[in-house]
């Protein structure tokens, strides 16, 4: 399952309008939702909670080994933000078919200051109230603090700061040397621990209708980068699919080092005919090349049929030959309807039809059931039954000009008059069969549209790998908790190495 930050940036982009997907980071996204999901390891306990509109807490509880975690968010944004997306089951669970349409988002929204038109032009004039997310996070015993800061600066630009601090284990010993208050000379044990250490990223985000691109740098290793992604074709009637195509370069200064590597992506949507039927269901394609460590990867991403979503990927290294196959799969539990909850035999006689308050309607000429025969119920024949009189319009009248209550006295059924069950029914008149014929037809009332699925009840995900990886996880609802238990096992094909296998739960407390 998602944490509550993550659900929560991905409701901030929602809300002010950016697509995260157009990301070249973000070009295999599909494949490794389904593929790269983690199992947990564990017993793990979250809740999330929203104090104020625009402040929300979270707490995790990791009971073996021991740790926890406490974080805020605070979030400011001009278009009304759903505060308790953290505990929407169709949020939290991890879905692979929202990614399975990168090119369909919602259009972006307009921004507040409407005069500023570019980067420079925003940051030069007064900064008005700007959509922002701010996100922090303490971890416990590990004393390690994480924040994730995302800030709207113009209408196609936004600022994601993220940052991972460690604080030292003596954190006032550097300070108590500098004051004098232990000497230089003096060894001490504490010299053997790492010290703290921060690692701040910084990345400069640029969207447009058809391009992205992220200006990135890491404080830690100096490390410099740009991500470009670009959608090569609309979407057509006659070419439905949409290509889009980028890469990344990254120089890093204090490892002497740089790289590139080149991407490409296919995504199909959905189709739909004039009647509204799905004719096919979307699929994405993706392929990743990075030619100074010689690694392919294609992925390729499909919906089977309403709740099954397939995926394979493949992973090769042109130096090495070295090789890897994974698939996955991921099927969506609906939640329980009445057929199921429905027992699959039904007792032969109900209550009414044994106290003989009700009995069930024959076809003419039916001969006694065994069940009429034990209960002595009479058989009911076509003869004792007489068919209902033809109706009459109200304006007809009898011969001579009299009439009675608008039926001609020869038209009276023997079946209106008291005392003539008996006697056998009269052929009805060429007049009769004239002015029924001329009566309008009953309109009809056109049958219901079949009801719109509901959400999703639960997944289900299975991955399966040529290394010997496997795993299997189950995310659901049950009562006011969303639970994820899963297993992953490990099996080497090395005769000296034993299979490794880890066993996981994780609950997270919702609030109705």
């Amino acid at each position: 399952m998602y944490d509550a930050a993550t659900v929560l940036l991905r409701e901030y982009y929602r809300v002010t309008g950016w697509n995260e997907q157009q990301s070249y980071t973000q070009l295999m996204r599909a494949a490794s939702v389904l593929v790269d999901f983690e199992v947990p390891n564990g017993v793990l306990l979250s809740s999330a909670s929203t104090q104020v509109p625009s402040l929300l807490s979270s707490a995790r509880l990791l009971l073996v080994p021991l740790s926890g975690a406490l974080g805020y968010t605070h979030v400011a944004t001009p278009a009304p933000f759903d505060t308790r997306c953290i505990q929407h089951a169709e949020k939290r669970l991890s879905f692979a078919s929202p990614f399975l349409t990168p090119d369909h988002p919602p259009g972006l929204l307009p921004y507040r200051d409407a005069s500023a038109h570019g980067l420079w032009d925003a940051l030069r004039r007064r900064a008005p109230p700007r959509d922002v997310l701010m996100y922090g996070c303490f971890h416990v015993p590990t004393t390690y603090v994480e924040g994730v800061v995302a800030m709207r600066l113009a209408p196609h630009w936004q600022l994601l700061m993220t940052a991972l601090s460690n604080a030292p284990s003596y954190p006032l010993l550097p300070l108590a040397r500098r004051l004098g208050l232990v000497a230089p000379g003096v060894p001490s044990l504490p010299k053997l621990v790492a010290p703290g250490a921060t690692n701040l990223q910084l990345t400069l985000q640029m969207q447009t209708e058809r391009t992205m691109a992220e200006y990135s740098y890491s404080v830690d290793d100096a490390l410099w980068g740009m991500h470009v992604l670009r959608t090569l074709s609309a979407p057509t009637m006659l070419q439905p699919g949409v290509l889009s195509a980028g890469g990344e370069v990254f120089v890093s200064f204090a490892e002497m080092s740089a790289g590139f590597s080149l991407g490409m992506r296919y995504a199909q949507p959905p189709i739909v005919d004039a009647q509204g039927r799905r004719v096919s269901y979307p699929a994405v394609s993706s392929v990743t090349l990075n030619p100074m460590m010689g690694h392919v990867r294609y992925a390729y991403t499909a919906q089977a049929e309403e709740d099954l979503t397939l995926c394979a990927r493949y992973d090769l290294n042109v130096y090495s030959y070295l090789s890897d196959l994974t698939l996955g799969a991921e099927y969506c539990l609906g939640p329980p309807t009445d057929d199921d909850a429905r027992p699959a035999e039904l007792p032969t006689a109900s209550l009414r039809e044994q106290r003989g308050v009700w009995k069930p309607k024959r076809a003419p000429g039916a001969e006694l059931s065994l069940r009429e025969d034990t209960l002595g119920w009479p058989a009911v024949r076509p003869a004792e039954v007489p068919p209902a009189p033809a109706p009459r319009p109200p304006d007809a009248e009898a011969p001579g000009g009299a009439s009675v209550d608008g039926v001609r006295p020869d038209a009276v059924t023997p079946a209106a008059v008291p005392g003539a069950e008996d006697e056998p029914r009269l052929a009805a008149a060429p007049a009769e069969v004239r002015a029924a014929s001329e009566l309008p037809a009953t309109p009809t009332v056109p049958p219901a549209p079949p009801a719109a699925p509901g959400p999703p009840y639960g997944l289900l995900k299975m991955r399966a790998s040529a290394s010997g990886l496997f795993a299997l996880l189950w995310e659901g609802r049950w009562n006011q908790c969303l639970v994820s238990a899963g297993v992953q096992t490990q099996v080497s094909m090395h005769p000296t190495l034993s299979a490794t296998s880890t066993l996981g739960c994780e609950i997270v407390y919702t609030e109705e």
